[in-house]
């Protein structure tokens, strides 16, 4: 847990030095997109401007949607919610 709020915390620092930190946060502020997503979200912004941005924070959320999917389905709680 602390690990991760000191990722959180660097990468708010390292960009909020560009002007950048809103961005960062915006990132952080999606569910499933954590201090490694976020980082990669960040580097498409860099990268190729603002609708690279978004465009690779839709991933990031859809590609943590699948896996929270899977996760469900594998422990039974799809079943459970539908009951």
């Amino acid at each position: 847990m602390i690990n991760e709020v000191r990722e959180r915390a660097e990468l708010y620092i390292n960009y909020a030095m560009q002007g950048l930190g809103r961005y960062v946060v915006e990132a952080l502020m999606n569910q499933g997109v954590g201090p490694r997503s976020a980082k990669k979200v960040m580097e498409s912004l860099m990268r190729g401007g603002e609708r690279a941005f978004y465009e690779a924070l839709l991933k990031a959320k859809e590609e943590y949607l699948v896996y929270k999917k899977f996760i469900d389905k594998r422990e039974g709680k799809e079943d459970r919610e539908k009951a």
